[in-house]
């Protein structure tokens, strides 16, 4: 079973791109999916940041507000750091359970990890390939302020505290660009998979 981790920037499309890996036959590890179902309350990642941020960031139900815990952590590159510190070890974690669960299934022949923080995390050394999707600065604004009603400055922010479009594509060993519409990204993505399934 081959590994292909898929990586990119904030609004650059990776996550429609695994996406459609998955819908072509691959198993899906979505990491956002995984930090989501760590800080519901009472599990993991929720108990580990109330402990390091205090109660003051959560709502009147006991849930993570994610927006409080955004402007703090996207408020310099330490912060993200430390959060990244905190939580990516449980993300680690639950992937590695997913990744043997999929292997004893043995219905698919790949897995997709869908990751922002792939090289960053250091995960593509467990990868057999590794995507970057990525597009203009202007596309990744116009995508983060229909997707999550942010503005361009904080737009800017959450993309400056990741690694840089231009240094993932050095990196990665496919490039797929995504300034253009869904059915050209699809076209690409089958494209890309065909060509990783030809060896």
């Amino acid at each position: 079973m081959k590994i292909i981790g898929i990586t990119g920037t904030f609004g650059g499309g990776k996550s429609s791109a695994a996406r459609i890996f998955a819908g072509l036959g691959a198993y899906l590890i979505d990491h956002d999916s995984i930090n989501h179902e760590l800080l519901v309350k009472g599990e993991s990642g929720h108990n580990a940041l109330v402990e390091e941020y205090g109660e003051t960031i959560l709502t009147p139900y006991g849930e993570i507000d994610r927006m409080k815990v955004a402007r703090i952590v996207f408020s310099s590159k330490e912060s993200v750091k430390r959060i990244e510190d905190i939580l990516h070890p449980l993300i680690i974690k639950r992937e590695e359970e997913l990744v043997e669960k999929y292997k004893d299934e043995g219905k698919h022949d790949y897995i997709i990890f869908d990751t922002p923080l792939l090289f960053e995390a250091g995960r593509d050394k467990v990868c057999d390939y590794t995507v970057v999707v990525f597009a203009d600065q202007e596309k990744l604004y116009k995508r983060l302020n229909k997707k999550h009603g942010v503005g361009r400055a904080h737009a800017q922010s959450r993309i400056s505290s990741q690694m840089s479009q231009d240094e993932k594509a050095k990196r990665a060993d496919f490039k797929i660009e995504n300034n253009g519409t869904i059915d050209e990204l699809k076209e690409k993505v089958r494209g890309l998979f065909e060509k990783i399934k030809a060896g």
